[in-house]
């Protein structure tokens, strides 16, 4: 697509008798395909954590070092440097889990859930890795409380959303 916008740009001003200028000025037409660019980039990230989010509940090793891998290529980006970090961490939780290392799931679960408060459908992903952690690691109280806590958030947003 970008290729086709330059291109098209290019075409245009020579079809107009300009062999220097498309339609779109050359700084502006610049400016649009670094957006455009890093829109791609965006995007692209977002496909890696998607992906990475499919590989981590898997249990080849090989296959959730990839995970790790590609939940961390939208930090880079630093778009939301807050979301960025905590959905990476939601992912480094699930590949504790798999590993079944209890320690660095609460961990990376805990982090994940307080970096994604504002982000609900990510924060519970992040609550149900540190719930499954606090269990295996033999704390059911603590698993219980945070259970609380988000039934109640679940309860406040549902009463948000009803309709009047």
């Amino acid at each position: 697509r970008i290729a086709m916008v330059v291109a098209g740009n290019a075409l245009a001003g020579a079809g107009c008798g300009s062999e220097s200028r498309g339609l779109i000025p050359e700084s502006r037409g610049e400016r649009l395909l670094q957006s455009l660019e890093r829109l791609n980039e965006y995007h692209a990230a977002r496909a890696d954590w998607y992906l990475a989010l499919s590989l981590c509940e898997q249990d080849d090793p090989a296959k959730l070092s990839e995970a790790e891998v590609r939940s961390r290529t939208l930090i880079g980006l630093r778009v939301n440097e807050k979301f960025a970090v905590s959905t990476s961490r939601l992912i480094h939780a699930r590949v504790a889990l798999a590993r079944r290392q209890w320690p660095a799931a609460v961990s990376d679960g805990r982090s994940a859930r307080d970096g994604l408060a504002h982000f609900p459908p990510f924060r519970f992903m992040a609550s149900a890795h540190l719930l499954q952690a606090l269990v295996a690691r033999g704390d059911g109280d603590g698993a219980a409380e945070i259970a609380r806590a988000d039934l109640s958030e679940l309860d406040r947003s549902a009463v948000r959303s009803a309709p009047k």
